[in-house]
């Protein structure tokens, strides 16, 4: 059922409307308001009229993610959002129509001259020009045609006029520069339509963007371009040097770019720039970002051949990178340099072929510029080397001393303590600190728990602090417990005994480090003064290294980003070393003894060189998966940071395989688990080799094994270990097929009947017709069996058409849905408890019916919590949010919020409930466990009761759709809970045809012959394709969204590794080879995208029904390492994994992954 639908029942069933919202149109916003506060608390409560009630709900949502402002007796919503309400809302809300003219422009001399104007003529249909002086005015969101009405503008048209008023209102004299500003925002106007949001945290299917109908004569004619960032493209030149080029995008052409540069004015802070038929405008930020990489005459700085690996191993020694976005690598013209990313990390094969490509490891090293970790005593003289020659080798054979270096321990132990002390079956007790500690200095006093935690990393670090230099970077352990324990507390606690602990023994204070995710900065600070009460607590002082913080003030004011242009006998200390680090910056270097610097993953990759030089007494990695690829520059600069005790801080220590836990522990505690070869042989190899019977049993095994290994170096502990501090946790499914800890409960257990089960049926039907072939059918049948299970009505032509007008019309309306009638009298047992309740629910149209029918059967205010999350400071959501929950938990008794499991991901406590619905399931297991934590963590005082309903068939030989999902999700499992977390799975998973009874048709299906993927389209081969190599590589699949995809058809991720592939097909494959580079070409550029998109190291695939030319595998080899399956190829693994037509079509049925934001 649409908005629309509803919206028109609801108009046509009550015309008396006189509690609804009336709108006041000012300048800064839209005042959407009722009589006075009384009413707007009867609509909290859903006591209302039907439209009223609607108006209210929508309003809230809005507000709740931060597009709205409540106010004592209504909603201020801001004019820039209220433009882009669509015609569904715009009816609901009785505003004004569109304007259904035209408009053109008029100007006066030239974008140069100071005596130019413009002004901006509204046309009627019938072509009548309305001047602004007599026939119109803008009041806010309006535009009023005196004599005529007022309309509402589109998102173009209020664009338009608030950059016409504010150039018109300025005093000052006009600039080309404004005059262009002015332009830019009228083509912007004219070129906004449905796909471009004004505001990301607009994105809803309520909101719109429209463009403005506006003649915009001669300056139709040329591009105004604002860039938003600047990249940094690296020019060829013809004696091996590059130039460093500005990367503005927008299609603009590098060779036109180099002597336009050439235009700016010395010292000017903004301006211009003319490229073919654009025109660039250059904002300070902007200006200042492109002088970053101009040397004298406004003419590109140069890398020379010979320096060109030290730029590309650490651009942002070179460059600033508070100015220059260097998050996405540098722009396609540098293909042909790709030779120097560092190879990927996988598993060895079988075959013990070498898993770094065709080459042995040295060669592979030397051709990707592998950076390698050199001996600690390197570290100690580097700074005292001569500078490198600037005829120095160009293989890269031997690496200087002075660049940031790892032994990675891959093929064997390189680099590791000499005397290693091994852990194996300790417990943390046995190595903890056994010393008293004054608790009283803490505001919170530890639960048991978490001293033990904290005396066990105190014991640890303490063994550090007599070590060798040359043991610096050798000692760590790993905090691996459940979310919501507490981690940050305690290794916030651990960080001041171990500085109590260094007065006593009369050592020297160093610097401390913490490294954490962007989102958690600002609250890593805010704990501090939280747990110590003063704001730096036992610390000199915090500095946040970070480009919005405290970065710049420790860049060096000689070095890094000024300081590029090698050839002229720079000295390379001033170039390598970007911040204030050592002896000789005094009081103004940022390694103070006793001083907590925190920063992100970014900013310790991109100055790993001037990290690596500090002496830390303890580095804390927070959320530390995300240094689980030891070819990550995050990675190797965490490896190679010096420090007495290093400290990885994750809830999920494997998230993918036991490689990422193997590499962990190589950042604690190089060497521990052996090198990756003998590791992967132990523990990896035992279950890729088992067979199906005994695999999950050896799976076992070695997890306990490798957990007995680790011993103490690890501390894990989870919720399900009954911990001090935590309530019990009971979780009750409506299944008598549970496989865990879970209790079956009758009131959870649901059966279909009536028109709910005649409808699910149908559906079912529907599939299985024969005749009915239509694309997409079975995908479409899955979220109707979802939606039926919920509520019939959501499935069917009629929808939740209307909000209830009662109780009693509320409890008819629930009673059509088993699920729901079960989950009333859930409700009504939690209510005898006086206990709060978060009932977690996707679907929105069910969200806004249960706000409007629970809240008329509990006479409540029912707080709805649907947006994204975007845990970071800038969010404009967190204080409304925040206030909600605030508002839930205050208020005494019984009470129900709904939540999208999507919107309660980090950074949500709501303790204040103690009971959680998972209404509609969520198909990522690890989103299900954390919208249950926001309930079951540190500071909730009640038992905890999380009840999982399932909706069955009434013939209970039909497995319904909630079962197949509940098994699904209890039953992917991975290696022991003592290590890993359970695995994720995607909806492409799904049996669809297991679950209505279609395997049959599988098993009959032939198998694929060469001719029919010679004759195929080239959307059915990119689905075999994918398909083909999933089976191959041991993965999953996921196919991209067809069109504009950036040269990737599919998506492969396996606990091996994860893959890109790039599909050719040809219908006529015989007759000639794949001559073009494209495919190369694209891959190579695609997995860049992909690779930052998904957060995910990809490897790169080309597959073609054709042969490939030797030409093409030439140039294929300048971006090894590049798998290429041709013809040949394909048929072979078309004998070892024989697929069916049924098996491509149902894969081409199944949901694609979404475009990165970059490609939309």
């Amino acid at each position: 059922m649409t908005v629309k639908e509803i919206i028109n029942s609801i108009f046509i069933s009550e015309p008396s409307k006189n509690d609804s919202f009336t709108v006041d149109f000012e300048a800064d916003a839209a005042y959407f308001l009722v009589e006075n506060k009384a009413a707007l608390d009867l609509l909290k409560l859903t006591n209302g009229s039907e439209l009223a009630t609607f108006q209210y709900i929508h309003l809230e949502m809005l507000a709740e993610r931060g597009l709205a402002e409540p106010i004592p007796n209504g909603f201020k919503v801001p004019n820039e959002m209220v433009v882009q309400f669509n015609k569904d809302l715009r009816r609901l809300f009785e505003l004004p129509s569109r304007f259904p003219g035209y408009f053109k422009i008029e100007t006066v001399s030239q974008l140069d001259q100071a005596e130019f104007r413009l002004t901006i003529i509204p046309h009627l249909p019938n072509g009548e020009e309305v001047h602004h002086q007599h026939g119109y005015k803008i009041r806010g969101a309006l535009i009023e045609i005196i004599g005529d009405a007022e309309y509402l503008m589109t998102s173009g048209e209020y664009l338009a006029f608030d950059a016409y008023s504010k150039h018109k209102s300025d005093s000052t004299t006009p600039t080309e520069l404004r005059n262009l500003q002015l332009i830019h925002a009228l083509q912007r106007a004219k070129k906004i339509d449905e796909t471009e949001s004004e505001n990301p945290e607009s994105s809803d299917e309520l909101m719109e963007s429209e463009s403005m109908s506006i003649k915009l004569d001669q300056f139709d004619n040329i591009d105004v371009v604002l860039p938003t960032e600047v990249k940094v493209s690296l020019d060829p030149q013809g004696d091996g040097s590059y130039l460093l080029l500005p990367d503005y995008g927008n299609d603009i052409h590098q060779s036109d770019l180099v002597n336009r540069l050439a235009q700016l004015s010395h010292g000017e802070r903004v301006g211009s720039l003319r490229v073919g038929h654009k025109r660039l405008i250059l904002d300070e930020r902007i200006m200042a970002a492109t002088r970053e990489l101009l040397g004298k005459g406004s003419r590109p700085k140069v890398i020379t051949k010979d320096n060109l690996k030290k730029f590309l191993q650490n651009p942002s020694a070179f460059i600033d990178s508070t100015l220059i976005n260097l998050d996405e690598g540098f722009s396609s013209r540098v293909l042909g340099l790709t030779d120097y990313i560092p190879v990927k990390f996988t598993e060895f094969e079988d075959s013990e072929r070498d898993w770094f490509g065709e080459a042995p490891l040295e060669e592979a090293i030397i051709a990707s510029e592998k950076i390698q970790r050199n001996a600690p005593q390197d570290h100690e003289t580097s700074s005292d080397s001569d500078t490198e020659s600037d005829s120095g080798s160009e293989t890269g054979e031997q690496p200087s001393k002075k660049a940031l270096a790892i032994h990675e321990n891959i093929d064997g132990i390189t680099y590791a303590r000499d005397a290693q002390e091994y852990f194996s079956g300790k417990t943390i007790n046995e190595v903890a600190c056994k010393a008293d500690i004054d608790w009283t200095k803490y505001r919170y006093k530890p639960y048991d728990y978490q001293e033990e935690g904290i005396r066990w990393i105190v014991g640890l670090a303490q063994q550090s602090m007599n070590i060798e230099s040359n043991d610096m970077g050798k000692l760590g352990a790993l905090l691996a417990d459940d979310m919501g324990l507490g981690k940050t507390f305690m290794s916030l606690a651990a960080l001041s005994e171990y500085m109590e602990l260094c007065n006593k023994a009369n050592k020297s204070h160093k610097p401390m480090l913490i490294v954490a995710p962007l989102t958690l900065m600002q609250n890593w600070k805010a704990e501090v003064a939280k747990f110590f009460g003063t704001e730096n607590g036992p610390f000199r002082d915090i500095v946040i290294l970070q480009a919005d913080a405290d970065l710049r003030k420790y860049r060096s004011n000689n070095h890094g980003g000024n300081e590029i242009n090698l050839n002229r006998g720079a000295n390379e200390a001033s170039i390598k070393y970007a911040l204030k680090v050592g002896g000789e910056y005094l009081n103004s270097r940022l390694d103070m003894p006793k001083r907590l610097v925190i920063t992100t993953y970014e900013t310790l990759a991109g100055y790993q060189f001037s990290l690596a030089k500090v002496d830390w007494s303890i580095v804390i990695f927070d959320e530390a998966q995300r240094i689980k690829n030891p070819n990550t520059l995050a990675t190797i600069a965490a490896k190679g940071l010096k420090a007495n005790f290093k400290l990885l801080a994750t809830g999920t220590p494997v998230e993918n395989g036991l490689n990422d836990f193997w590499c962990l522990m190589d950042t604690a505690r190089p060497g521990y688990l052996s090198s990756y070869r003998d590791f992967n042989s132990k523990y990896m190899k035992p279950v890729s080799v088992a067979n199906d019977e005994s695999r999950s049993r050896i799976k076992v095994e070695c997890g306990e094994a490798l957990r007995k290994q680790v011993g103490a170096l690890m501390c894990r502990r989870t919720k399900q270990d009954n911990l001090n501090g935590l309530p019990s946790k009971t979780v009750f499914v409506g299944t008598k097929e549970t496989t865990g800890p879970e209790i079956y409960s009758e009131i959870l257990d649901s059966t279909m009947s009536g028109y709910q089960e005649i409808v699910y049926d149908q559906i079912i039907k529907y599939v299985l017709n024969p005749e009915d072939t239509r694309k997409g059918k079975v995908l479409t049948a899955l979220h109707a069996l979802r939606n039926a299970s919920l509520h019939p009505r959501l499935a069917d032509d009629t929808g939740l058409k209307k909000l209830p007008t009662s109780m009693s019309d509320a409890q008819n309306i629930i009673a059509e849905s088993s699920k729901l009638q079960k989950m009333t009298e859930l409700l009504d047992q939690i209510k005898l408890r006086d206990e709060k309740v978060l009932i977690f629910l996707v679907n929105k149209d069910l969200q806004v019916f249960l706000k409007a029918a629970l809240g008329k059967i509990y006479n409540l205010n029912i707080p709805i919590i649907n947006g994204d999350v975007k845990a970071t400071a800038k969010n404009p959501t967190a204080e409304t949010r925040t206030s909600l929950i605030e508002q839930f938990e205050a208020t005494p008794g019984f009470g129900i919020m709904l939540l999208s499991p999507i919107a309660a991901g980090v950074g949500l406590t709501i303790v204040g409930a103690n009971n959680v619905i998972h209404l509609e399931r969520h198909w990522n297991p690890a989103k299900e466990a954390q919208a249950t934590d926001r309930v079951y963590r540190i500071g909730q005082i009640k038992n905890v009761n999380v009840y999982l309903p399932v909706t069955h068939h009434s013939n209970r030989l039909v497995k319904s759709y909630e079962q197949n999902l509940n098994d699904l999700l209890a039953n992917k499992t991975s290696w022991s809970d003592a290590v890993v977390v359970p695995e994720q799975f995607s909806e492409s998973e799904f049996d669809c045809f297991g679950l209505v009874g279609g395997n049959e048709e599988a098993n009959n299906s032939p198998s694929i012959t060469m001719d029919d993927v010679d004759s195929a389209s080239y959307e059915w081969f990119e689905a075999f394709s994918a398909l083909l190599l999933a089976k191959h590589f041991d993965g999953s699949v996921e196919l991209t969204t067809t069109g504009g995809d950036d040269g990737i058809d599919s998506i492969i991720r396996s606990i091996k590794a994860n893959y890109a592939v790039q599909s050719k097909h040809s219908n006529n494959p015989k007759r000639r080879k794949l001559a073009s580079k494209d495919a190369i070409i694209e891959v190579e550029t695609g997995s860049k995208v992909y690779s930052q998109y998904l957060e995910i190291e990809l490897e790169k695939v080309v597959i073609s029904n054709q042969l490939i030319a030797r030409k093409v595998r030439g140039y294929a080899k300048m971006f090894e390492p590049i798998y290429i399956f041709d013809r040949n190829g394909i048929e072979k693994l078309m004998k070892a994994h024989p697929l069916t037509k049924l098996q491509v079509s149902q894969l081409l049925n199944k949901t694609r992954l979404e475009k990165p934001a970059k490609l939309l």
